[in-house]
């Protein structure tokens, strides 16, 4: 028995011998994209009992609470990348990390809080000796631009799929159930119109004013059907967010781009052998920003909830002597004190996914001509074409200088013909 044992011993060291990418790879390249830090409230609830002077800087609004939260996160990827991981220099290189943010003011200093625990400066770094901080440039674009982060570029296929999801049998027989409690909390809140679409206002409002130790009123603590009506605004709104990316293609459409983005950046440090670019693609953005990676990805059913504040997904490509592969860790608020993230495992994959197997694992999600597949499958009938009061104005004003220019033109053509006939009569008399 122990002749065998010796030679299991033995034939184990010998696999590790031949085969040294056996062991840990080595971190080369992260990409990760985080939600923003707490912010105060999108919406005010007319009946509410708290209004605008209780959020001095504003709707939306990134809060002391969020900044702390994202300078934390910046904390641990530095531990993360410089310390356990010689991944990035202590000190600020430029060419080592590329940031890209949501032009939402709460995404961007997010972005610049999370880089001021990232990178505290040293003395030689430091431009004023009293300010423990150095600019760190972060890149963005508008909105309607952005189907990467903010994702607000128009998909008019995006919004068809969304509107055959909240159509169907299931969603409408949530909303049938479901239509007491909506006008129950539209008397309450003096909002009209609650729906599965629009009742994460008055659920987000109430979230907010909880997390800054405002006092609820009252109604937000009456019971409904076995828990509170903030409970139950809670759940549905989580049952909702579920909505947004309730297939495969509606996950592609939205999470697709961002997924593109990191598996090329990840194919080019794999394919260059001379491959100098950043080694940290940081992307700042939105609860639904980190939520369409995951469906895109396949695994957000594998996170407890939709993503809170500062929550951030990583994709690690480590490299071994004979291949690359990748490791997907999910962090959450709630594991900030701690060195822990979660680790995600793809379907059909190990922790550790070779990287040609998460490439073609992760294809059938990324959209190869993202403009072309967001065209619509029903294009609108002539009854079904809507236009916007703006396109009205202008449509209504190109026709009144259109006739006002053929008016115009043919009055000179008219006063042209009596000038020249009245200098004939003069010359011939």
């Amino acid at each position: 028995m122990e002749m065998f044992y010796n030679l299991f011993l033995f034939v184990s060291v010998l696999v590790c011998v031949i085969d040294p990418s056996a062991g840990e790879g080595k971190l080369v390249m992260v990409n990760l994209v985080y939600r923003h830090g707490d912010r105060s409230p999108i919406v005010m609830l007319p009946k509410d009992t708290h209004q605008l002077d209780d959020w001095p800087n504003g709707l939306g609004w990134l809060s002391k609470i969020g900044m702390s939260q994202h300078h934390a996160l910046g904390q641990w990827l530095r531990n993360r990348y410089t310390t356990e991981n010689t991944l990035l220099n202590k000190t600020y290189k430029h060419k080592e990390i590329q940031i890209d943010s949501s032009n939402e003011n709460r995404c961007l200093m997010s972005a610049y809080s999370n880089l001021a625990g990232l990178y505290p400066p040293t003395e030689e770094e430091m431009f004023d000796p009293s300010l423990k901080w150095q600019p760190i440039p972060v890149h963005t674009r508008p909105e309607k631009e952005d189907n990467v982060i903010n994702m607000g570029m128009s998909c008019p296929r995006y919004d068809e799929l969304l509107t055959e999801t909240i159509s169907s049998k299931e969603v409408q027989t949530v909303e049938t159930k479901n239509k007491e409690f909506y006008s129950k909390v539209e008397n309450y809140t003096g909002m009209s119109g609650i729906s599965i679409n629009t009742l994460w206002m008055p659920a987000d409002t109430l979230f907010c004013e909880k997390a800054h130790n405002l006092t609820l009123d009252p109604w937000a603590y009456e019971e409904y059907n076995n828990m509170t009506i903030y409970e139950r605004l809670r759940k549905l709104d989580a049952w909702q967010f579920h909505l947004l990316y309730y297939n495969i293609e509606m996950a592609k459409l939205k999470g697709g781009p961002l997924l593109k983005e990191m598996r090329e950046n990840m194919n080019n440090r794999s394919s260059k052998a001379n491959y100098t670019g950043p080694k940290l693609y940081m992307f700042s953005g939105h609860d639904t920003t980190v939520a369409a990676l995951l469906s895109a990805l396949g695994l957000y059913k594998d996170i407890p909830s939709s993503p809170g504040y500062a929550a951030c997904v990583m994709l690690e490509l480590y490299k071994t002597e004979n291949y690359y592969y990748v490791e997907i860790h999910y962090k959450n608020n709630h594991q900030m004190e701690s060195n822990a993230s979660t680790i995600l495992k793809l379907k059909g994959c190990e922790k550790k996914c070779k990287l040609e197997k998460f490439l073609s694992l992760t294809d059938a999600a990324v959209p190869k001509d993202w403009r072309k597949e967001c065209y619509t499958r029903n294009p609108p009938s002539r009854s079904g074409i809507h236009l916007s009061t703006s396109e009205i104005i202008s449509i209504v004003m190109a026709v009144v200088l259109i006739v006002t220019l053929v008016c115009l033109i043919v009055t000179c053509v008219k006063l042209k013909r009596t000038t020249s006939e009245g200098y004939k009569t003069f010359v011939n008399s």
